[in-house]
């Protein structure tokens, strides 16, 4: 349920597409479907939870993509995108390797996406990256 108490289904799809949509019976007892919410997100969608208030009503949702990114999306405002809450390598890390003068930062070398990313180790942010493309996969 929502916070105004209708009946939702959240859908996630591999294009990306994150829809929200109130599901009820008309006057005549036949399933209605009405789309709330829709949002394009940063890679095909491929998982999806859902975040509750105390009382059981939808807050938000924590969606992951194909991409690397964990998005949250806010159902009770649907004027706000997306908001980026972890960015992450697309597949196998080939290489790490921490900063000899400087501990608190280190980088990884991610083998699918050929990307470089320096990580702050006091919060394991994204500081930086940068994409590798015609030196070859790690």
């Amino acid at each position: 349920r929502d916070s105004q108490g209708r009946d939702i289904v959240v859908v996630g799809g591999g294009d990306g597409i994150f829809s929200v949509w109130n599901i009820a019976e008309d006057y005549r007892g036949q399933l209605v479907h009405t789309r709330l919410q829709e949002l394009r997100t940063t890679g095909g969608i491929v998982a999806v939870n859902i975040l509750n208030d105390a009382t059981g009503c939808a807050l938000e949702c924590l969606i992951g993509t194909n991409a690397g990114f964990i998005q949250r999306i806010n159902l009770r405002d649907d004027t706000r995108g997306p908001l980026l809450v972890s960015e992450n390598h697309f597949g196998p890390v080939a290489a790490t390797s921490f900063f000899s003068k400087n501990s608190n930062y280190f980088a990884t070398c991610g083998q699918r996406d050929q990307s470089i990313r320096i990580w702050d180790a006091g919060d394991y942010a994204v500081t930086l990256k940068t994409q590798v493309r015609d030196a070859g996969a790690p």
